[in-house]
């Protein structure tokens, strides 16, 4: 077993050992950087073979970021200070990886060597510009915002945004921010039109008022009822309408039938052909299964009733007069139900006919509750097709 360990153990650190080489040689300075600093961090005896791993991945990465910047700066670059203050920042965050396990001097007395640059100019410079581009674009875009381009709007408070990532006190950038989210967020009006009389509207009317209209609100799209807004501030009005209710027809189907079973019912005594009962060898009587047979004359009742609701959604642009789409939306309502009746013998019933003699057959829902129903059915229909309805602009 120690034989096993030690192979083992011999095994693995080659494995290691040529895993960070390999990293290395393979040009995988990021993952190289990471695994070595996990292996030295907080050891006290440092491996060579990782202090070394360690300084040619930290040197091949910094040398790699600077290249990049070098290689953004020679080109028209003013939409790449993001990533110019990004590739410094990234410089600056490995240096900072760094600098908690140095000096690093390896267990065999190998001292890496670590070239470190100031770049807090650098990074606030490029930072400055990046917000001052984004910013100047950002400005641009509100001046369509303010001529109803609502895309326009949007895009420029992403950059706004940016901007306070750069600096939180970047000009007036948190005022403008907030002015291009008052342009860019979409109003859409709900209305809800019904054709239905009597109760089965007041049944609707109550879904309606249930109709949670908030619960569709996003960032950048509210909704409100046709009447919480005059309709010229509507980006887009969704009319909702229940168009037709059939009722179906009540049916009552009435099923009779016989049933029987053979039953045991005790036991009786074994007769001869003198009809004299028959004994064992110790004098008892033999007896045998007394087998009867059991009717019962069963009438089943099955009541059903299927309605259908139809309605649809139309969305209407801006200042549009014909629907841009049309949603249709239909949704059913079964009722069904049976219990039994019987004459006769209980036993000669199955289960499932005893079950359904201890029913009380369902009356048919009236109106109200078949309103009510679909009414439920419909408007969660609703709920769930709204926010997939593409949006058309006039």
């Amino acid at each position: 077993m120690r034989n096993l360990y030690f192979i083992f153990m011999a095994i693995t650190m080659f494995v290691s050992c040529r895993s960070i080489e390999k990293m290395v040689e393979s040009g995988n300075y990021d993952q190289a950087f990471e695994f070595a600093i996990d292996k030295l961090a907080g050891k006290k005896n440092k491996e060579t073979k990782y202090v070394k791993g360690l300084e040619k991945a930290f040197d091949e990465l910094q040398a790699r970021d600077e290249s990049r910047i070098d290689y953004l700066l020679q080109i028209p670059h003013d939409h790449l200070w993001s990533e110019i203050a990004s590739t410094y920042e990234r410089m600056n965050r490995r240096q900072n990886v760094l600098r908690p396990i140095l000096p690093l001097v390896s267990e065999d007395g190998y001292k890496a060597r670590f070239t470190f640059n100031d770049y807090s100019a650098d990074i606030a410079d490029a930072k400055n510009k990046a917000a001052k581009y984004n910013f100047d674009t950002a400005m641009e875009m509100i001046e369509d915002a303010e001529d109803g381009d609502k895309f326009a709007a949007q895009k420029a408070y992403e950059l706004f945004a940016e901007v306070m990532k750069y600096d939180p006190n970047f000009e007036n950038a948190r005022e403008m921010r907030a002015l291009a989210y008052d342009l860019g967020v979409e109003h859409y009006g709900i209305e809800f039109l019904v054709n239905a009389p009597g109760r089965s509207r007041a049944a609707l009317d109550a879904e309606i008022s249930r109709f949670n209209i908030s619960a569709y609100n996003t960032f950048w799209r509210k909704y409100h009822r046709i009447d919480a807004f005059n309709e010229s501030d509507f980006d887009g009005i969704f009319s909702v309408s229940v168009d037709d209710i059939d009722f179906g027809t009540e049916r009552e189907f009435v099923n009779q039938f016989d049933v029987e079973k053979i039953i045991t019912e005790g036991f009786r005594p074994v007769l001869d052909n003198n009809g004299v009962a028959m004994k064992d060898s110790l004098g008892n009587v033999i007896k045998e299964p007394h087998k009867v047979k059991v009717k019962a004359f069963v009438s089943e009742i099955r009541r059903e009733k299927n309605a259908v609701l139809v309605g649809s959604i139309r969305y209407f642009a801006q200042n549009m007069d014909y629907a841009a789409s049309t949603t249709p939306i239909q949704v059913n309502f079964n009722f069904s139900d049976n219990a039994a009746d019987f004459r006769g013998d209980v036993r000669a019933l199955d289960q499932n006919l005893v079950n359904l003699t201890k029913k009380r057959l369902l009356a048919f829902p009236d109106s109200y509750d078949v309103t009510s129903i679909l009414g439920d059915k419909f408007f969660d229909e609703v709920k769930r097709r709204i926010p997939n309805i593409r949006i058309y602009q006039a």
